[in-house]
Protein backbone atom coordinates (compact mmCIF):
# COMPACT_ATOMS: atom_id res chain seq x y z
CA UNK A 1 0.00 0.00 0.00
CA UNK A 2 1.40 3.39 -0.88
CA UNK A 3 1.89 6.68 1.45
CA UNK A 4 -0.80 8.78 0.58
CA UNK A 5 1.93 11.87 0.19
CA UNK A 6 3.24 9.36 -2.95
CA UNK A 7 2.23 9.87 -6.46
CA UNK A 8 0.87 7.64 -9.28
CA UNK A 9 3.41 7.02 -11.62
CA UNK A 10 0.81 8.44 -14.69
CA UNK A 11 1.71 12.13 -13.72
CA UNK A 12 -2.13 13.15 -12.28
CA UNK A 13 -0.80 13.95 -8.50
CA UNK A 14 2.14 15.48 -8.32
CA UNK A 15 4.91 14.51 -5.80
CA UNK A 16 5.39 16.12 -1.90
CA UNK A 17 8.54 16.68 -2.86
CA UNK A 18 7.65 18.82 -5.91
CA UNK A 19 5.27 20.59 -4.45
CA UNK A 20 7.41 21.46 -1.81
CA UNK A 21 10.24 22.80 -4.00
CA UNK A 22 7.63 24.68 -6.14
CA UNK A 23 6.60 26.66 -3.35
CA UNK A 24 9.87 27.59 -2.45
CA UNK A 25 10.63 28.45 -5.62
CA UNK A 26 7.58 31.08 -5.67
CA UNK A 27 8.47 32.20 -2.18
CA UNK A 28 11.89 33.04 -3.27
CA UNK A 29 11.14 34.83 -6.32
CA UNK A 30 11.77 38.91 -6.26
CA UNK A 31 9.18 40.98 -7.00
CA UNK A 32 9.09 43.26 -10.13
CA UNK A 33 9.46 46.02 -7.81
CA UNK A 34 13.12 45.08 -5.69
CA UNK A 35 14.14 44.07 -8.92
CA UNK A 36 13.99 47.65 -10.34
CA UNK A 37 15.03 48.86 -7.36
CA UNK A 38 18.40 47.14 -7.46
CA UNK A 39 18.63 47.91 -11.47
CA UNK A 40 17.04 51.15 -11.74
CA UNK A 41 18.52 54.08 -10.39
CA UNK A 42 15.42 56.19 -10.52
CA UNK A 43 12.93 53.36 -9.00
CA UNK A 44 14.90 53.66 -5.68
CA UNK A 45 12.36 55.49 -3.62
CA UNK A 46 10.61 55.43 -0.13
CA UNK A 47 7.85 53.81 0.92
CA UNK A 48 4.89 55.42 1.95
CA UNK A 49 1.89 53.81 3.82
CA UNK A 50 -1.32 55.84 5.70
CA UNK A 51 -1.56 59.85 5.96
CA UNK A 52 1.77 59.91 4.52
CA UNK A 53 0.83 58.14 1.47
CA UNK A 54 -1.72 60.72 1.20
CA UNK A 55 0.42 63.75 1.20
CA UNK A 56 3.15 62.61 -1.32
CA UNK A 57 0.24 61.92 -3.83
CA UNK A 58 -1.05 65.16 -2.75
CA UNK A 59 2.54 67.28 -3.65
CA UNK A 60 2.28 65.07 -6.54
CA UNK A 61 -1.00 65.79 -7.78
CA UNK A 62 -0.65 70.01 -7.15
CA UNK A 63 2.92 69.81 -8.82
CA UNK A 64 1.54 68.60 -12.21
CA UNK A 65 -1.54 71.01 -11.73
CA UNK A 66 0.53 73.80 -10.97
CA UNK A 67 2.97 73.05 -14.23
CA UNK A 68 -0.65 72.65 -16.58
CA UNK A 69 -2.09 76.02 -15.22
CA UNK A 70 1.68 77.89 -16.11
CA UNK A 71 1.42 75.95 -19.65
CA UNK A 72 -2.45 76.45 -20.24
CA UNK A 73 -3.94 79.29 -18.46
CA UNK A 74 -1.67 80.96 -16.88
CA UNK A 75 0.77 83.43 -18.22
CA UNK A 76 4.43 83.55 -16.11
CA UNK A 77 7.17 85.08 -16.78
CA UNK A 78 9.97 82.46 -17.77
CA UNK A 79 12.18 84.37 -14.32
CA UNK A 80 9.32 83.00 -12.07
CA UNK A 81 7.77 79.72 -14.00
CA UNK A 82 11.44 77.92 -14.37
CA UNK A 83 12.47 78.95 -10.67
CA UNK A 84 9.32 77.63 -9.01
CA UNK A 85 9.21 74.34 -11.73
CA UNK A 86 12.77 73.25 -10.57
CA UNK A 87 12.37 73.98 -6.34
CA UNK A 88 9.11 72.46 -6.26
CA UNK A 89 10.90 69.18 -7.95
CA UNK A 90 13.80 69.36 -5.58
CA UNK A 91 11.36 69.86 -2.63
CA UNK A 92 9.36 66.47 -3.71
CA UNK A 93 12.46 64.93 -4.48
CA UNK A 94 13.96 65.03 -1.51
CA UNK A 95 11.31 63.45 0.36
CA UNK A 96 11.51 60.52 -1.89
CA UNK A 97 15.05 59.51 -3.00
CA UNK A 98 17.09 58.61 0.26
CA UNK A 99 20.57 59.31 0.65
CA UNK A 100 21.11 55.37 -0.02
CA UNK A 101 20.01 52.72 -1.20
CA UNK A 102 19.47 51.22 2.48
CA UNK A 103 17.19 53.77 3.77
CA UNK A 104 14.51 53.01 0.81
CA UNK A 105 13.89 49.42 2.71
CA UNK A 106 12.19 51.60 5.48
CA UNK A 107 8.63 52.36 5.48
CA UNK A 108 7.75 55.92 6.14
CA UNK A 109 10.83 57.33 7.11
CA UNK A 110 12.31 60.35 6.11
CA UNK A 111 15.39 61.43 8.14
CA UNK A 112 15.61 65.60 9.50
CA UNK A 113 18.40 66.51 6.83
CA UNK A 114 16.99 65.31 4.24
CA UNK A 115 13.42 67.36 5.28
CA UNK A 116 16.20 70.60 5.59
CA UNK A 117 17.56 69.63 2.15
CA UNK A 118 13.89 70.03 0.32
CA UNK A 119 13.57 73.20 2.41
CA UNK A 120 16.69 74.84 1.84
CA UNK A 121 16.63 73.71 -2.23
CA UNK A 122 13.13 75.09 -2.96
CA UNK A 123 13.83 78.30 -0.92
CA UNK A 124 17.10 78.49 -3.08
CA UNK A 125 15.63 78.62 -6.40
CA UNK A 126 12.18 80.12 -5.08
CA UNK A 127 14.58 83.41 -4.10
CA UNK A 128 14.78 83.80 -7.80
CA UNK A 129 11.31 83.92 -8.41
CA UNK A 130 10.21 85.96 -5.28
CA UNK A 131 13.29 89.07 -5.89
CA UNK A 132 13.31 88.71 -9.99
CA UNK A 133 12.67 92.27 -10.09
CA UNK A 134 15.07 93.34 -7.83
CA UNK A 135 17.58 90.31 -10.22
CA UNK A 136 16.43 91.99 -13.33
CA UNK A 137 17.44 95.48 -12.18
CA UNK A 138 20.55 94.76 -10.50
CA UNK A 139 21.62 92.49 -13.82
CA UNK A 140 25.49 91.07 -13.42
CA UNK A 141 25.68 93.13 -10.29
CA UNK A 142 24.90 90.30 -7.80
CA UNK A 143 25.28 90.86 -3.97
CA UNK A 144 26.93 88.26 -1.52
CA UNK A 145 23.74 87.20 -0.35
CA UNK A 146 22.66 85.91 -4.23
CA UNK A 147 26.09 84.64 -4.58
CA UNK A 148 25.41 82.10 -1.55
CA UNK A 149 22.15 81.54 -2.52
CA UNK A 150 23.14 80.70 -6.05
CA UNK A 151 25.98 78.18 -4.78
CA UNK A 152 23.30 76.13 -2.44
CA UNK A 153 20.97 76.16 -5.88
CA UNK A 154 23.65 74.37 -6.99
CA UNK A 155 25.06 72.04 -4.84
CA UNK A 156 21.49 70.62 -3.31
CA UNK A 157 20.30 70.42 -7.53
CA UNK A 158 23.74 68.17 -7.91
CA UNK A 159 22.90 65.85 -4.78
CA UNK A 160 19.56 65.09 -6.34
CA UNK A 161 20.69 64.35 -9.64
CA UNK A 162 23.40 61.81 -7.86
CA UNK A 163 20.22 60.65 -6.04
CA UNK A 164 17.96 60.08 -8.46
CA UNK A 165 20.07 59.46 -11.70
CA UNK A 166 23.87 58.74 -10.88
CA UNK A 167 26.95 59.81 -10.94
CA UNK A 168 27.11 60.35 -15.30
CA UNK A 169 25.05 63.13 -15.55
CA UNK A 170 26.88 64.92 -12.67
CA UNK A 171 29.83 64.56 -14.68
CA UNK A 172 28.30 65.68 -17.59
CA UNK A 173 27.32 68.92 -15.81
CA UNK A 174 30.76 69.41 -14.28
CA UNK A 175 32.20 69.30 -17.77
CA UNK A 176 30.29 72.06 -18.48
CA UNK A 177 30.79 73.67 -15.54
CA UNK A 178 34.40 73.69 -15.91
CA UNK A 179 34.42 74.95 -19.57
CA UNK A 180 33.09 77.86 -18.31
CA UNK A 181 35.99 78.57 -16.27
CA UNK A 182 37.79 77.71 -19.21
CA UNK A 183 36.04 79.92 -21.00
CA UNK A 184 36.26 83.29 -18.27
CA UNK A 185 39.67 82.12 -16.54
CA UNK A 186 41.82 81.12 -19.54
CA UNK A 187 40.22 82.48 -22.74
CA UNK A 188 38.54 85.88 -21.69
CA UNK A 189 41.54 86.19 -18.86
CA UNK A 190 39.42 87.00 -15.71
CA UNK A 191 40.44 86.69 -12.47
CA UNK A 192 38.92 83.49 -10.69
CA UNK A 193 36.30 85.36 -8.61
CA UNK A 194 34.99 87.35 -10.94
CA UNK A 195 34.30 84.12 -13.26
CA UNK A 196 32.72 82.62 -11.07
CA UNK A 197 30.24 85.37 -9.56
CA UNK A 198 29.86 85.47 -13.82
CA UNK A 199 28.79 81.41 -13.75
CA UNK A 200 26.49 81.97 -10.86
CA UNK A 201 24.54 84.48 -12.03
Amino acid sequence: MGSPNASTFDGTVPVFSEVFMQNEIITSTPSAEEVMRKVDKESNTRVFTGWRKIVIRALLITFATMILLFQLVIQVDNYVKYPVFIGSILFIGYLLYPVTKRQSVRTNYVPFYDIILAVVSAFSFYYFAIFREDLIFRASQINTLDLVIGVVAILTAFEFCRRAVGFPILCVVGAFIAYAFYYYCVMSKIDFLPSFRKIIS
